[in-house]
């Protein structure tokens, strides 16, 4: 499984985020995107950039716009991804006034989230804020506990994602591998991601954590989640910023109690069971296609870029498991060298939906 900060690490971090970020609830008629110069958090080299300006307390600011803002802006203003990704390399110019001609011809009011003097989401004013901070202070006691007997193996914050995954070492089963004597030990685990920016909404998957290779099958199929979706509020004149009242910090109060009785049931030894029955059945599953094509194969039903194919196909041959419990495997160890931590945790997903494929889907891709 990929690592990311340790506990401590992670907890400051999102101490530091917590005090640093600013929300602001603003009407897009009052919105600029422009253009501005110098360098950015990923290069020291010069360059030019579009930033959001708002008038904000009776005095212009400025926030830099990263990606998945841009994702959003687009989206908002219903200019192609592509059309705008070209304007943004190529005629910044161009598309800071398209962008903000439809800002200003259908107004309405967004939630712009900033961090460190950049415009991180442009979302709707309709969207539940429930922040890493937030879901970390609710669900570590749980996860800490001495107790329980939990230990926490991977955690990470990105700029898109807040990510814990969380191992029970006393709850174990044993894969039974059809064409091998020595059965693979298997750990019940969760993995809590939330995503603060809009990408989706705190939720709680099942994980397979397989003790031979420390590989990480996530299973989202079975996860439960918790929608970032609250009330609209009315048009605003101006951009004002947002802080959290007396009865949003009540709400949250209950948000994350639920929150945290979630993670508690989310080890049930009966599903852990049965999960782990369905994933010996998948040692029986053979591959009968060549290795090569199965792997495009992967890569087409998931959506995953080409770069990966030489990795995937390596670990699959090298395993020599040419079974659908070694198809997943050979995703989820490419995984666990994967440099970037979203990357990696996709590659975990993946692993942990071949797993859950129907037989229908799994003849479809493996059947010669």
């Amino acid at each position: 499984m990929k690592s990311g900060r340790t506990l401590s690490q992670l907890a400051a971090e999102l101490e530091r985020q917590s005090e640093t970020k600013r929300d602001f609830k603003a009407p897009t008629d009052k919105l600029e995107v422009v253009e501005v110069s110098g360098t950015s958090h990923l290069s020291t080299k010069p360059e030019t950039a579009l930033a959001l300006r708002m008038k904000t307390n009776g005095h212009d600011e400025q926030f830099r716009i990263n990606d998945l803002a841009h994702e959003q802006i687009a989206q908002h203003v219903g200019i192609p991804q592509k059309y705008y990704d070209r304007m943004r390399a190529e005629a910044p110019d161009m598309l800071a006034r398209d962008v903000n001609q439809w800002l200003r011809k259908n107004p309405q009011t967004r939630l712009v989230r900033t961090l460190d003097g950049r415009a991180r989401a442009f979302l709707s004013n309709r969207y539940r804020t429930i922040d890493n901070y937030e879901v970390a202070e609710a669900i570590l006691p749980v996860l800490v506990d001495q107790k329980a007997g939990l230990r926490v193996e991977s955690c990470e914050v990105t700029e898109r994602r807040l990510y814990l995954k969380v191992i029970n070492p006393r709850l174990e089963a044993t894969i039974q591998h059809s064409e091998r004597k020595v059965g693979m030990i298997v750990q019940s685990g969760i993995s809590i991601s939330n995503s603060e920016v809009g990408l989706h909404a705190f939720r709680v998957d099942p994980l397979l954590f397989i003790l031979a290779c420390l590989n990480g099958a996530r299973i989202p199929a079975a996860g439960m989640r918790k929608y970032h979706v609250g009330r609209q509020t009315a048009d605003a004149e101006s951009a004002f910023e947002v802080f959290a009242d007396d009865t949003r910090k009540a709400d949250d109060h209950v948000l994350m109690l639920k929150m945290r009785d979630l993670v508690k049931a989310a080890f049930d030894e009966v599903k852990f069971r049965e999960m782990a029955a369905q994933m010996s059945a998948t040692t029986d599953h053979k591959i009968e296609r060549s290795a090569d094509e199965v792997v495009d194969g992967v890569q087409e039903m998931f959506g995953l870029p080409s770069t990966l194919h030489t990795g995937i196909l390596n670990e699959l041959v090298k395993a020599g498991d040419l079974s659908q419990w070694g198809l997943s495997n050979a995703v989820t160890a490419l995984a666990n060298t994967t440099a970037d931590y979203e990357a990696a945790t996709q590659l975990e997903g993946v692993g942990g939906e071949i797993l859950t494929l129907s037989r229908a889907q799994w003849r479809e891709l493996a059947a010669a």
